[in-house]
């Protein structure tokens, strides 16, 4: 065999199974960019695998995009911080310092520059203004790291004072937000109760943010509402609570939220464990998802492919969520479509590149064989 036949042979059996993989490849990146319509995407990550190997499937509520009702726009806000930074409460302060700023960051950056307003005050045997209203959240970390770490007894009362101050700075048009941090060891009497009782009937929305062993009782008399007495469990969940609080004051769009997706087991494993998912009678995924704010959410389950090819769907059904409206009416979102996937194996790809490798063999076996004498 001449050497000229031998490359271009190689090259074509080379570059054929290179192509179709490429070309199913390219078809799966098409596929997936392809753009959604609705407030429920769906997507892969990553889109080419190999058999076995964990794939990331992300369903993201685009909450942002979401009508508001009557097209209202999203209110203007005005929240004060109130730190009780009594001695008890100082192994907390670092994680409140670190879950604040999260939080504040994040609601000052998905609105409208000046929309959202913070505060910052600070109360133990006494109290202080820490930052006056600012739209800057770095300015109200900068107040955070500022907080005092001494020693007595926490003095609500004395917070009262400078609430009132800051409240009668507030913009009239803005909802007015309080959120103490406090573990609720502060003696609350009947002259505390009726000054926040004044302040929720002057619109004032009042929450309470609690490490544990805190006193639930005093805390509801301030707040007036259980669903806004908050006692968070670790770092994370007390990121949780800050944005329940943000987000349950500038709107929700819809409550008590369930995802669905339907996957083919037969295909596809899904491990649930020490995850957020879990599986229903109908073999079906279920996660409570619980509110659903005006902001951009995704949630995500792993997904581990059994078999290869090209899924040109994944799963058997568009993943769905169902909700309450604040009308208290049934709703519901679907994406619009599955995404695609192509999953490969060793083994498939040894098969593609048999040929070229059986004719490389051939050319190398012609040419170490004797050639017979004339």
């Amino acid at each position: 065999m001449k050497f000229k036949t031998f490359i271009v042979g190689l090259l074509i059996l080379m570059l054929t199974p290179i192509l179709v993989i490429g070309g199913f490849a390219a078809y799966t990146y098409w596929a997936n960019a392809r753009p959604q319509a609705g407030l429920l995407h769906c997507r892969v990550e990553p889109q080419v695998v190999f058999k076995g190997d964990e794939v990331t499937y992300t369903m993201s509520f685009l909450g942002k995009d979401a009508p508001r009702p009557e097209g209202k726009q999203a209110p203007l806000v005005d929240m004060i911080f109130v730190v009780d930074t009594s001695g008890s409460m100082h192994r907390t302060l670092s994680d409140m310092t670190k879950a604040a700023r999260t939080v504040a960051h994040e609601i000052a950056t998905a609105h409208p520059s000046g929309h959202i307003r913070f505060a910052l005050t600070q109360f133990h045997d006494a109290s202080e203004i820490k930052a006056g209203w600012t739209p800057d959240s770095n300015a109200l970390y900068a107040g955070l790291n500022s907080l005092d770490n001494r020693s007595g007894n926490s003095g609500t009362a004395e917070a009262f004072p400078l609430i009132r101050q800051l409240l009668s700075q507030a913009r009239p048009n803005a909802i007015k937000v309080v959120v103490f941090y406090t573990d609720g060891h502060i003696g609350v009497d009947d002259a505390i109760a009726k000054m926040a009782e004044t302040l929720r009937k002057q619109g004032v929305h009042i929450f309470s943010i609690s490490p544990p062993g805190y006193d639930s009782e005093a805390m509801y008399l301030i707040t007036g509402d259980w669903d806004r007495v908050l006692e968070p469990i670790n770092l994370q969940d007390l990121v949780n609570k800050f944005r329940f609080v943000a987000d349950t004051v500038i709107g929700l769009y819809g409550n008590n939220a369930q995802l669905t997706h339907q996957l083919d087991s037969r295909n596809f494993t899904v491990p649930v464990e020490d995850s957020e998912w879990r599986t229903d009678n109908t073999g079906n995924l279920v996660r409570d998802i619980g509110y659903l704010a005006f902001k951009s959410v995704d949630y995500q389950h792993t997904l581990i492919p059994k078999t290869t090819g090209l899924w040109w769907s994944v799963g058997l059904a568009p993943p769905s969520m169902s909700f309450i409206t604040p009308q208290n009416q049934v709703g519901s979102l679907k994406c619009e479509r599955r995404p695609t996937l192509l999953v490969l194996s060793i083994w498939w790809l040894i098969l593609a590149f048999l040929p070229a490798l059986l004719w490389l063999l051939f050319f190398i076996g012609q040419r170490i064989t004797p050639k017979p004498k004339p």
